[in-house]
């Protein structure tokens, strides 16, 4: 199972986009995806519904050996294939053509080419040819190779009364290599025993009685002298997650790291109109360009696509699973009955769940390593 953030549904493809520059650019139709870096990105505190752990790593994750290359095939389009629906889609606009001397739907089909010019078409053609194609072709590749992101396109090769060839590309799954992790894991419990002795010592230190006045009474409170255990194992995730990381060095496809950049923005732009607040005044108030925000964001969701996909391998290595009676008492705990019995039907809300489920399970199973 892929990790929550990338339970992402190819079906109808939605999101179908080229990256061609001979596509119209017109609110009905995708636009053309040129290839860009995540420069028009930006960085906010964002929190991952999928797990309630951070993942605060410290390594430069601005090192371009750190994002992969995206997967490439190359479609194939018979022309008379491509022939029939050019003219069908010439026909389709040709009903709601008008120009002078002709009434609607009357011009002549050159004539009406002519005037639209062969791009709009040319889009059209690709819209209604290149999904079905495209799914045909990557259920004929090994599973390893599967598509975990929606594709761009790329047309090469679109000449007249030959074959049209257009590039799709797209994530697949990272293949990493655990190698010897519960040694890295170790290294990480061994730093986070360090870290939390030494919290532990200055909460000591520290610790005394204080008293603070509420409505002219006197309240004691007392200060913990050492940390919890949520807290410790927060603390020792965090330092196991790191040593994974730089021992295993785990890369990420450059189109995935975009896509879920460009995810991370989004929301950032849904959660500042929220508080009726603009990008811009959210750069000024933090003192940073969009250039900065963009950078932090696309290094933060780095090191989370990081450690899901670690998370993700350790837990198919291990063969760790969820099963039915466990989804079960998830949904038990759900009080309100209508809600449960609704997120029941839906299947994508289980699925989630599951994903959810199944990584606490392999966090667990982190936490229980020496």
């Amino acid at each position: 199972m892929l990790p929550f953030c990338l339970l992402i549904s190819l079906a109808g493809f939605t999101a179908l986009r080229y990256n061609a520059g001979l596509m119209s650019k017109t609110s009905s139709q995708p636009k053309t995806n040129k290839k860009t870096s995540s420069a028009a990105v930006a960085e906010h505190d964002h929190q991952h519904d999928h797990h309630d752990h951070q993942h605060d790593h410290e390594h430069d994750h601005s090192k371009e050996s750190y994002i992969s290359a995206n997967e490439k095939i190359l479609l194939s389009l018979p022309w008379a294939q491509v022939d029939e629906s050019y003219q069908k889609q010439l026909r389709l606009a040709a009903k709601n053509f008008k120009t002078e001397g002709f009434r609607q739907g009357k011009a002549p089909l050159a004539l009406v080419e002519k005037n639209l010019g062969s791009e709009r078409l040319i889009e059209a053609t690709l819209q209604e040819l290149v999904p079905s194609i495209y799914e045909a072709a990557v259920k004929t590749l090994p599973a390893e190779k599967r598509p975990i992101t929606l594709p761009e396109f790329n047309p090469i090769k679109l000449n007249k009364g030959e074959d049209w060839q257009v590039e799709a590309y797209f994530a697949a799954f990272p293949q990493i290599d655990l190698k010897n992790y519960k040694k890295s894991v170790a290294t990480g419990n061994k730093k986070a025993a360090e870290f939390i002795k030494e919290q532990n010592a200055a909460l000591k230190n520290t610790a005394e009685e204080k008293k603070s006045t509420e409505k002219g009474a006197e309240k004691t409170v007392t200060q913990s002298k050492e940390l919890s255990e949520n807290e410790q194992n927060e603390i020792r995730l965090q330092h196991i997650f790191q040593a994974l990381v730089a021992d295993l060095k785990p890369t990420i496809p450059e189109l995935l790291l975009r896509q879920e950049t460009q995810s991370e923005f989004e929301r950032l732009l849904k959660q500042l109109e929220q508080f009726q607040m603009k990008l811009e005044d959210y750069l000024k108030r933090r003192e940073i360009t969009i250039e900065t925000l963009s950078n932090e964001l696309a290094s933060t969701v780095l090191g989370r696509l990081q450690v899901d996909f670690i998370l993700a391998t350790i837990s198919q290595t291990e063969k760790l699973a969820v099963d039915d009676t466990e989804i079960a008492t998830a949904f038990e705990k759900i009080e309100d009955a209508k809600v449960r019995e609704q997120l029941r039907q839906d299947e994508r809300y289980t699925q989630q769940l599951k994903a959810n489920l199944l990584q606490q399970k392999t966090l667990d199973f982190l936490l229980k390593l020496d």
